[in-house]
């Protein structure tokens, strides 16, 4: 069956590329996110200030 005959008789073509295609795309750039060297995020890179984060001391209950 053709596409005009496909039109003719009432029957909806999907022209959208299917979502199989999309996926392949991701994978793509999923592989190629994967393949970055790491010497690109270097932690001289980072600005900000780190913190220790000091523990809260809890009250000491004296039972009586």
């Amino acid at each position: 069956m053709s596409v005009e005959d496909a039109s003719s008789a009432g029957v909806v073509v999907d022209d959208k590329p299917d979502p199989c295609g999309t996926q392949s795309q991701d994978g793509i750039v999923l592989v190629q996110m994967a393949s970055l060297s790491m010497h690109m995020f270097t932690p001289a890179d980072f600005k900000g200030k780190f913190r220790k984060i000091q523990p809260r001391k809890r009250p000491t209950i004296f039972k009586e």
